[in-house]
């Protein structure tokens, strides 16, 4: 007798039941691929934002921003166009 090895019924429609079931489910994978993709472009936006706004805040102004260090107003521009000793109270 001999054997012949070959593919059943059930292995048949087995095949055919997950090459359906990757077929179907291909668009909502890339969908979702999308969407994260996008969700971390707005991320990376975000903290490369947050970078420039932090570095801005933190550097030196100026030669006289940093004079005294206890000061909330140490970090404000200085453009000469105001007298801080012409205030009266």
């Amino acid at each position: 007798m001999v054997k012949k090895s070959a593919f059943t019924f059930i292995e048949l429609i087995f095949a055919i039941v997950i090459i359906a079931i990757s077929v179907v489910s291909l668009p909502t994978m890339t969908s979702s691929l999308s969407r994260g993709i996008e969700s971390n472009l707005v991320q990376e936006a975000i903290f490369a934002a947050s970078t420039e706004l932090n570095q801005a805040i933190s550097s030196n102004w100026d030669e006289r921003s940093l004079e005294d260090g206890n000061s909330s107003l140490g970090r404000v521009v200085d453009d000469g166009t105001c007298e801080t000793n012409s205030i009266s109270y």
